[in-house]
């Protein structure tokens, strides 16, 4: 009421591009999106305001974007077309924020024209314990990369979700996993010395990408129980208890397996798959006897690594063979 809104939504446009320019003298290849109201974004005086903004700033408008969700798209769709073409000339484009939490998502991707498709945080966030939820994200991510969207994940709170979404084929995650906000050198900072874990990026870079979903958590599991044996071998932690890992019915891996043999009963490679899972707990075996012993040859953990490997694989050409098969109708 007091048209406070529209001061504060032309202070984050002024801050974003300032930010921006940083990010440019520091050679960062950064984008930036900027979220503002529909009141000041359909305002009549909108795209000459943003113009004398934007060219006192001397950047490449390739990396600054809008994000506008349904309801101010639909609000005035006309008058929202108007303002997308016109800085669209100016080599401006839109992220469509929140997708799947309006009623005509669909409808709307089909009428503007976006780049980059924001999956709601609610989605990706319920994929991890809904079965049902995480066949539909992984069916629209699918639909949306066949479309030739760029993709978001938001929401990406925890390791499960950043390895799953790689997998499933985003082209960029948000999330807690990342960073939390923080301040702009910080952040400068951050992404000048980002690295990811050596096994977690070898294990993306071995993988196909997927829309499985139910398959990307059995190479999840592979990964994750590398990892267990990997923190076992450098902490030199040995005790009885350990021997539980040389078990490959009752890992998380092999309950995965063993509860989809009906599923898979005519795959070959499904039972290629269990051959290697079981060598794979035989040279956790080993491994645990050299920690016992005080003995550990390393060969045999790059020997585990590369088993690993090859089943994360074999899973892959599972997912290429059941693509493969014909459907039953």
């Amino acid at each position: 009421e007091s048209d406070l809104i529209e001061k504060i939504d032309y202070y984050v446009i002024e801050k974003s591009l300032n930010d921006l320019k940083i990010f440019q003298n520091h050679n960062l290849d950064i984008s930036i999106s900027a979220n503002i109201t529909g009141r000041t974004f359909l305002s009549d005086n909108f795209l000459e305001n943003f113009k004398n903004i934007f060219y006192k700033k001397d950047i490449n408008p390739n990396h600054f974007r809008f994000e506008i969700t349904e309801s101010i798209a639909l609000s005035n769709a006309d008058r929202t077309k108007i303002i997308m073409d016109n800085l669209a000339e100016m080599g401006i484009y839109f992220n469509m924020d929140d997708f799947g939490t309006g009623y005509s998502s669909l409808s709307y991707l089909n009428r503007f024209d976006f780049k980059n498709i924001k999956i709601d945080s609610s989605f990706v966030l319920g994929c991890e314990k809904d079965p049902k939820l995480a066949t539909l994200v992984s069916s629209i991510i699918h639909m949306l990369n066949d479309l030739q969207y760029n993709i978001t994940a938001e929401g990406v709170e925890n390791e499960f979700l950043f390895f799953a979404f790689n997998h499933l084929n985003c082209n960029f995650l948000q999330g807690y996993f990342l960073s939390k906000p923080i301040p702009l050198n910080d952040f400068i900072l951050l992404v000048k010395n980002f690295r990811l874990d050596d096994t977690l990026l070898n294990f993306l870079r071995k993988s196909i990408k997927t829309i499985d979903f139910e398959l990307v958590k059995a190479k999840y599991e592979i990964y994750r129980f590398i990892k267990t044996i990997e923190k076992i071998i450098q902490e030199k932690r040995y005790d009885e208890n350990l021997f539980f890992l040389k078990d490959y019915k009752s890992c998380a891996f092999g309950k995965w397996f063993y509860s989809n043999v009906e599923k898979y009963a005519n795959s070959k490679i499904f039972k290629e798959i269990e051959t290697n899972h079981v060598a794979l707990h035989k040279i956790t075996e080993k491994l645990i006897n050299e920690l016992r012993d005080e003995n550990i040859l390393y060969k045999d953990f790059e020997n585990l690594k590369k088993r690993a490997y090859k089943l994360n694989n074999l899973v892959d050409s599972l997912e290429i063979e059941k693509l493969c098969l014909p459907h039953k109708v």
